[in-house]
């Protein structure tokens, strides 16, 4: 039942195995109907009987009733020109005839391959890429491809290798140096060279429009913002774009209008 699911109606002999009480709960929880044939008369399931005979034939007449009964699975029935394997899983079974691939793949793989997904990018050697790690993220390039599909041997800024799904490394166009050739470029007993600035990180020490001090005049105009107080109470504030005009005073006219003069 777990297999191939619950079945509408089971046709079995009078065995005390299919008589019992357990086998008629078993039927009533599952939900299907138990229909037992006539006493001494196997001719009443006669769909089952030949079946058990041509397995008995084939255990007889093959060394390996394994093969034998992989062979007969393959068989395609005449009427319909399926084999029990593609009634069954919609392909037939690979054996030691030769057999057509396209047979051998199943009819839904069509559907599988379509939702699957893109296959990523072969990654090249010395390839730099960020790796998933331990829920981290560390820098690193690729050494070789692993003989296991979708596999590749990295190595980390600390000189370690691992190998890891082609789905944890990310391409990155960036240059990361290995710690043991970083200890091998610095060399105590070499006289240090003069660092000087740099014109690029010297751009930042300039003055820009945040760091120029603020002139006298802008925090005057700023401070001083001519304001005036409705019949509500709320506060009315001249608008930036009048910022370049010095305004005395606000009013309202008759016709709840304001004007600046």
């Amino acid at each position: 039942m777990s297999r191939f699911g619950y079945i509408d109606q089971l046709i079995t002999d009078n065995g005390p195995q299919f008589a019992s009480r357990e086998f008629a709960q078993f039927a009533k929880d599952c939900g299907f109907v138990h229909t037992k044939t006539s006493p001494q008369y196997p001719q009443a399931n006669g769909q089952a009987e030949r079946f058990v005979q041509t397995v008995k034939n084939l255990i007889k007449k093959s060394k390996d009733p394994y093969k034998a009964m992989l062979d007969y699975r393959n068989t395609p029935l005449d009427e319909i020109e399926l084999s029990p394997a593609q009634l069954h899983i919609g392909r037939r079974l690979k054996s030691s005839l030769p057999t057509s691939a396209p047979l051998l793949k199943p009819t839904y793989e069509y559907y599988f391959s379509k939702h699957s997904g893109k296959p990523l990018r072969e990654l090249k050697h010395n390839e730099t890429v960020i790796i998933q790690h331990n829920n981290q993220l560390t820098p690193g390039k690729v050494v070789r491809k692993h003989e296991t599909p979708r596999s590749y041997i990295v190595e980390t800024l600390g000189d370690n290798r691992l190998r890891i799904n082609r789905k944890h490394l990310k391409t990155t166009k960036a240059t990361f140096q290995p710690e043991s050739e970083i200890e091998q470029n610095l060399d105590v007993n070499s006289p240090q060279k003069e660092i000087r600035n740099d014109p690029f990180t010297e751009n930042f020490k300039q003055p820009t429009e945040v760091n120029k001090p603020v002139q006298k005049s802008q925090i005057e105009r700023k401070s001083v913002e001519p304001t005036c107080s409705k019949r509500s109470g709320r506060s009315v504030k001249v608008p930036i774009k009048y910022n370049d005009y010095v305004c005395n005073s606000i009013s309202v006219n008759s016709g709840g209008k304001e004007i600046y003069v």
